[in-house]
């Protein structure tokens, strides 16, 4: 879990707007050979007038292992939303 600052992958359909050279190129590539799942599904970052983005993000390599990622209000003056992760019962 971490900010990747990674605004070119589409997670909802798995693409990038990168080459083959470029950050998320790499990274969807990394997600998809290690067979994880990104379980971020809203944007995460608000600057501004910038447009929104999904900086923020939470792979396992587990697909089952995730109950709900819950989306909070930033604390202070952060332009982050707080995530907060349940995991299944039974999961270690």
């Amino acid at each position: 879990m971490g900010d990747f600052n990674c605004k070119e992958v589409h997670w909802d359909d798995m693409t990038t707007e990168g080459n083959d050279d470029s950050w998320g190129y790499t990274l969807l590539e990394l997600t998809k050979e290690n067979t994880m799942t990104q379980w971020i599904q809203e944007n995460t970052r608000f600057r501004n007038s910038e447009e929104p983005s999904r900086l923020d993000l939470l792979f396992t390599m587990e697909p089952e292992i995730v109950d709900s990622v819950e989306y909070k209000t930033p604390l202070a003056k952060s332009d982050h939303v707080l995530t907060n992760k349940s995991d299944l019962q039974g999961s270690d």
